[in-house]
């Protein structure tokens, strides 16, 4: 394959068999090398199939996503703060890292929630549209026919 946009016609599902008619086929043959060109889908055609669910889900995956990434700046500013703990008073050294150390859990505790909302809001929003989408387009009816 070049570049992932070239599949082998031998290897691609018969496209001969008229009995979906409701799919769409946006792709060229190119016969003199026995190659289909994939186009790809704009940015609408991609969520064509979003219900205010999916993009509920997206939202809140997105929401996880931005405060997982807000989370390492905070991870930089107590790192700068346990080393200025270091250098300061000895007599309040232990106290300067037991509090420094609670916001580290703290943070570490937000990131994992955080990334694990976006991760499965993400995860069920796609899964849900890639359902529609083969529903739509007769996916199943081809994956089954393979697997017989």
């Amino acid at each position: 394959m070049e570049g992932g946009d070239h599949i082998d016609i031998n290897n691609s599902i018969n496209n001969d068999d008229n009995t979906n008619d409701n799919k769409v086929n946006d792709n060229s043959i190119d016969t003199k090398n026995d190659t289909v060109i994939k186009k790809s889908a704009s940015f609408k055609q991609l969520f064509s199939e979003a219900d205010s669910y999916d993009i509920f889900l997206m939202t809140i995956g997105t929401i996880g996503a931005l405060s997982t990434g807000a989370s390492f700046p905070f991870f930089n500013v107590l790192f700068g703060d346990m080393m200025d703990a270091l250098n300061s008073n000895p007599n309040s050294f232990s106290d300067s890292i037991a509090d420094i150390s609670k916001k580290f859990c703290y943070v570490a505790v937000a990131n994992l929630v955080s990334c694990t909302l976006q991760v499965t809001a993400w995860s069920i929003a796609g899964e849900r549209q890639t359902h529609k989408l083969r529903l739509k387009y007769g996916i199943y009816y081809h994956i089954y026919n393979l697997l017989i």
